[in-house]
Protein backbone atom coordinates (compact mmCIF):
# COMPACT_ATOMS: atom_id res chain seq x y z
CA UNK A 1 0.00 0.00 0.00
CA UNK A 2 1.35 3.51 -0.75
CA UNK A 3 2.05 6.06 1.54
CA UNK A 4 1.90 9.28 1.63
CA UNK A 5 2.22 12.83 4.11
CA UNK A 6 -0.92 15.34 4.47
CA UNK A 7 -1.08 18.64 3.26
CA UNK A 8 -3.56 19.71 5.78
CA UNK A 9 -6.23 18.27 7.97
CA UNK A 10 -9.78 19.03 8.52
CA UNK A 11 -11.89 17.08 10.89
CA UNK A 12 -12.14 13.47 9.76
CA UNK A 13 -10.09 14.31 6.38
CA UNK A 14 -7.13 14.49 5.12
CA UNK A 15 -5.39 16.66 2.22
CA UNK A 16 -2.45 15.85 -0.38
CA UNK A 17 -1.47 18.43 -1.84
CA UNK A 18 -1.51 19.11 -5.70
CA UNK A 19 1.64 17.38 -6.77
CA UNK A 20 0.85 14.30 -4.61
CA UNK A 21 -2.66 14.23 -5.84
CA UNK A 22 -1.42 14.14 -9.52
CA UNK A 23 1.29 11.18 -8.56
CA UNK A 24 -1.90 9.51 -7.03
CA UNK A 25 -4.12 9.36 -9.53
CA UNK A 26 -2.33 9.90 -12.85
CA UNK A 27 0.72 8.05 -12.37
CA UNK A 28 -0.11 5.44 -9.91
CA UNK A 29 -3.42 5.31 -11.49
CA UNK A 30 -5.44 4.80 -7.91
CA UNK A 31 -9.01 5.47 -8.44
CA UNK A 32 -11.85 7.09 -5.64
CA UNK A 33 -12.45 4.13 -3.12
CA UNK A 34 -9.32 2.86 -3.02
CA UNK A 35 -7.26 3.17 0.45
CA UNK A 36 -4.03 4.52 0.91
CA UNK A 37 -1.94 5.18 4.15
CA UNK A 38 -1.41 8.94 5.18
CA UNK A 39 0.73 10.31 7.68
CA UNK A 40 -0.44 13.87 9.41
CA UNK A 41 1.46 15.61 12.19
CA UNK A 42 3.70 11.76 12.92
CA UNK A 43 0.63 9.79 13.34
CA UNK A 44 -0.38 7.06 10.51
CA UNK A 45 -3.94 6.51 9.19
CA UNK A 46 -5.75 4.56 6.79
CA UNK A 47 -7.67 6.51 4.50
CA UNK A 48 -9.99 5.68 1.13
CA UNK A 49 -9.63 7.91 -1.43
CA UNK A 50 -13.11 10.56 -1.91
CA UNK A 51 -12.49 12.71 -4.79
CA UNK A 52 -10.65 16.23 -5.86
CA UNK A 53 -10.92 19.42 -3.90
CA UNK A 54 -9.17 22.86 -5.18
CA UNK A 55 -6.74 22.23 -2.38
CA UNK A 56 -6.12 19.25 -3.55
CA UNK A 57 -7.03 15.20 -3.38
CA UNK A 58 -9.34 14.42 -0.26
CA UNK A 59 -8.83 11.41 1.51
CA UNK A 60 -11.39 9.92 4.18
CA UNK A 61 -9.72 8.85 7.66
CA UNK A 62 -10.76 5.28 8.65
CA UNK A 63 -8.50 4.00 11.21
CA UNK A 64 -5.40 5.19 12.86
CA UNK A 65 -2.49 2.49 12.40
CA UNK A 66 0.92 2.04 14.70
CA UNK A 67 3.53 4.09 13.18
CA UNK A 68 6.96 2.15 13.14
CA UNK A 69 9.89 4.10 14.77
CA UNK A 70 13.43 4.37 13.58
CA UNK A 71 16.23 2.85 15.75
CA UNK A 72 17.90 5.60 16.89
CA UNK A 73 18.61 9.15 15.64
CA UNK A 74 21.38 9.68 12.74
CA UNK A 75 22.36 12.57 11.83
CA UNK A 76 24.28 12.93 8.07
CA UNK A 77 26.80 15.41 8.18
CA UNK A 78 28.21 15.41 4.71
CA UNK A 79 30.57 17.62 2.77
CA UNK A 80 28.98 19.01 -0.38
CA UNK A 81 29.90 16.80 -3.51
CA UNK A 82 30.10 17.94 -7.30
CA UNK A 83 27.15 18.03 -9.84
CA UNK A 84 24.11 15.73 -8.64
CA UNK A 85 26.43 13.32 -5.88
CA UNK A 86 23.95 15.69 -3.33
CA UNK A 87 20.80 13.95 -4.79
CA UNK A 88 21.92 10.59 -4.38
CA UNK A 89 23.19 11.41 -0.96
CA UNK A 90 19.89 12.45 0.19
CA UNK A 91 17.82 9.93 -1.59
CA UNK A 92 19.77 6.93 -0.08
CA UNK A 93 20.14 8.63 3.57
CA UNK A 94 16.80 9.26 3.38
CA UNK A 95 15.99 5.34 2.19
CA UNK A 96 18.33 4.18 5.16
CA UNK A 97 16.86 5.94 8.08
CA UNK A 98 18.73 9.13 8.15
CA UNK A 99 16.34 11.51 10.41
CA UNK A 100 18.44 14.76 9.83
CA UNK A 101 21.03 15.44 6.73
CA UNK A 102 23.44 18.89 7.26
CA UNK A 103 25.43 19.65 3.77
CA UNK A 104 28.55 21.34 4.59
CA UNK A 105 31.31 23.44 3.09
CA UNK A 106 34.93 22.68 4.21
CA UNK A 107 38.55 23.61 3.07
CA UNK A 108 38.88 20.90 0.81
CA UNK A 109 35.55 21.23 -0.89
CA UNK A 110 35.44 21.79 -4.41
CA UNK A 111 32.28 23.12 -4.85
CA UNK A 112 31.91 26.94 -2.91
CA UNK A 113 28.82 28.89 -1.52
CA UNK A 114 27.11 30.42 -4.36
CA UNK A 115 23.60 32.60 -4.81
CA UNK A 116 22.30 29.21 -6.36
CA UNK A 117 22.71 27.56 -2.46
CA UNK A 118 18.40 28.08 -1.71
CA UNK A 119 17.61 26.81 -4.55
CA UNK A 120 19.66 23.85 -4.16
CA UNK A 121 18.64 23.14 -0.77
CA UNK A 122 15.37 23.21 -2.19
CA UNK A 123 15.31 20.41 -4.18
CA UNK A 124 17.25 18.35 -1.74
CA UNK A 125 14.01 18.77 0.46
CA UNK A 126 12.05 17.86 -2.24
CA UNK A 127 13.62 14.76 -2.76
CA UNK A 128 13.92 14.17 0.71
CA UNK A 129 10.23 13.98 0.95
CA UNK A 130 9.68 11.95 -2.17
CA UNK A 131 12.33 9.46 -0.80
CA UNK A 132 10.42 8.92 2.53
CA UNK A 133 7.09 8.92 0.87
CA UNK A 134 8.95 5.76 -1.24
CA UNK A 135 10.44 4.33 1.84
CA UNK A 136 7.52 4.31 4.34
CA UNK A 137 9.66 6.70 6.45
CA UNK A 138 7.64 7.76 9.91
CA UNK A 139 8.76 11.34 8.80
CA UNK A 140 10.27 13.37 6.58
CA UNK A 141 13.74 13.80 7.51
CA UNK A 142 15.11 17.30 7.67
CA UNK A 143 17.50 19.11 5.02
CA UNK A 144 19.37 21.76 6.60
CA UNK A 145 20.92 24.95 5.04
CA UNK A 146 24.04 24.82 3.49
CA UNK A 147 26.53 25.84 6.15
CA UNK A 148 30.35 25.72 6.80
CA UNK A 149 31.81 23.15 8.49
CA UNK A 150 34.03 25.52 11.19
CA UNK A 151 30.62 26.77 12.26
CA UNK A 152 28.64 23.69 12.30
CA UNK A 153 31.49 22.10 14.45
CA UNK A 154 31.03 24.90 16.73
CA UNK A 155 27.51 23.93 17.23
CA UNK A 156 27.01 20.41 17.79
CA UNK A 157 27.89 18.04 20.66
CA UNK A 158 27.54 14.39 21.76
CA UNK A 159 28.19 11.44 19.88
CA UNK A 160 30.65 12.14 17.06
CA UNK A 161 31.70 10.07 14.92
CA UNK A 162 34.09 11.17 11.76
CA UNK A 163 34.88 8.51 8.50
CA UNK A 164 38.65 9.65 8.19
CA UNK A 165 41.02 7.06 6.88
CA UNK A 166 44.25 8.85 8.11
CA UNK A 167 43.56 9.01 11.85
CA UNK A 168 41.34 6.02 12.86
CA UNK A 169 41.38 5.65 16.74
CA UNK A 170 39.30 2.48 17.31
CA UNK A 171 38.01 -0.22 15.58
CA UNK A 172 34.54 -0.11 14.35
CA UNK A 173 32.89 -2.61 16.57
CA UNK A 174 34.64 -1.05 19.67
CA UNK A 175 33.29 2.79 18.71
CA UNK A 176 29.96 1.22 17.66
CA UNK A 177 29.74 -0.61 21.62
CA UNK A 178 29.82 2.52 23.09
CA UNK A 179 27.34 4.47 21.26
CA UNK A 180 23.95 4.83 23.00
CA UNK A 181 21.01 4.53 20.12
CA UNK A 182 19.20 6.88 22.38
CA UNK A 183 20.92 9.87 21.95
CA UNK A 184 21.88 11.46 18.10
CA UNK A 185 24.53 10.27 16.35
CA UNK A 186 26.19 12.62 14.45
CA UNK A 187 28.50 11.05 11.44
CA UNK A 188 30.45 13.81 9.53
CA UNK A 189 31.81 12.25 6.02
CA UNK A 190 34.06 14.74 3.66
CA UNK A 191 34.08 15.97 0.76
CA UNK A 192 35.47 14.62 -2.38
CA UNK A 193 39.14 15.92 -1.31
CA UNK A 194 38.31 14.99 2.41
CA UNK A 195 39.12 16.30 5.48
CA UNK A 196 41.93 19.03 6.79
CA UNK A 197 43.53 17.01 9.98
CA UNK A 198 42.74 20.74 11.64
CA UNK A 199 39.13 19.80 10.82
CA UNK A 200 39.02 16.20 11.97
CA UNK A 201 41.01 17.87 15.39
CA UNK A 202 38.27 20.18 15.91
CA UNK A 203 35.86 17.58 16.10
CA UNK A 204 37.94 15.23 18.01
CA UNK A 205 38.06 18.27 20.40
CA UNK A 206 34.37 18.17 20.84
CA UNK A 207 34.31 14.38 21.59
CA UNK A 208 34.27 12.99 18.35
CA UNK A 209 35.61 9.48 17.24
CA UNK A 210 37.33 9.04 14.18
CA UNK A 211 36.62 5.16 12.29
CA UNK A 212 37.85 3.97 9.41
CA UNK A 213 35.39 2.18 7.45
CA UNK A 214 37.33 -1.00 5.82
CA UNK A 215 40.73 -1.08 4.29
CA UNK A 216 39.23 0.46 0.68
CA UNK A 217 38.74 4.40 -0.22
CA UNK A 218 35.34 5.11 -0.34
CA UNK A 219 33.99 8.04 -2.44
CA UNK A 220 32.08 10.29 -0.60
CA UNK A 221 29.00 9.51 -1.81
CA UNK A 222 29.59 6.15 -0.99
CA UNK A 223 30.80 6.58 2.81
CA UNK A 224 27.79 7.88 4.34
CA UNK A 225 26.16 4.84 2.89
CA UNK A 226 27.95 1.99 4.47
CA UNK A 227 28.30 3.77 7.82
CA UNK A 228 24.67 4.67 8.02
CA UNK A 229 23.61 1.05 6.76
CA UNK A 230 26.29 -0.57 9.69
CA UNK A 231 24.75 1.84 12.50
CA UNK A 232 21.23 0.56 11.41
CA UNK A 233 22.19 -2.46 11.92
CA UNK A 234 24.40 -2.66 14.85
CA UNK A 235 20.93 -0.85 16.45
CA UNK A 236 18.49 -3.42 15.34
CA UNK A 237 16.64 -0.83 12.35
CA UNK A 238 17.52 -4.35 9.97
CA UNK A 239 15.85 -6.83 11.82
Amino acid sequence: MYRFFGEERQENHIFLNKEDSHHLMQVLRHNPGDLVETIWNGELFLCRIEGGDPRGLRLQILEEKEIEQDEGTLILCQGIGKGSKMDTVVQKAVELGASRIIPFFSIRSVVRPTDKDDKKTCRLREIARAAAMQSKSPRIPEVEDFQDLKQLTGKISGQILIAYENQAQESLYEVFQTLDKNKPVYLFIGPEGGFEEEEVEALLQKGGKSIRLGQRILRTETAGMVLLTLLQYSFGGME
